[in-house]
């Protein structure tokens, strides 16, 4: 069981990495649970879930919505991936491409109890593959 937030699991790179274990080894199940910001990380703890991907947030909210409210009454700004803004239009919301951005970084988290588990051992093949193919 992995957790993600918001639409996570749509993002380009996170359905190339679900999917690589799917062709390689459809025995193994692997599911998504919506969870928001909060909720990932006791998720994690308690066992609820076995990976997150590892969310980094400059403003304090729970979820993406709180997020995209914070940028559209001028509290934030966020730096997101591009398909975000066809995954969450919003009124007072623009999203500016900004060409020469410094790549950002997505994390993988599992609980130390999972490291071996075949689910999570194909998920970090299947992140670095997918890492080293971009």
């Amino acid at each position: 069981m992995i957790g993600a937030i918001g639409a996570e699991g749509a993002m380009p790179y996170a359905r190339a990495i679900l999917s690589e274990p799917r062709d390689r080894r459809p025995e193994l199940t692997i599911e998504l649970r919506g969870l928001d910001f909060v909720q990932q990380s006791r998720a994690l703890t308690d066992g609820e879930v076995d990976a997150v991907p590892v969310p980094w947030c400059g403003v304090a909210v729970s979820d993406v919505e709180a997020l995209l409210l914070a940028v559209a009454r001028g509290d934030a700004i966020a730096f997101l991936p591009a398909a975000a803004a066809w995954l969450y239009p919003r009124p007072g919301v623009s999203y500016v491409l900004v060409a020469d951005a410094v790549p950002t970084t997505a994390a993988l988290a599992w609980r130390a109890t999972s490291h071996n588990r075949s689910a999570i051992v194909a998920l970090r093949a299947a992140a670095r593959a997918v890492v080293s193919s971009t």
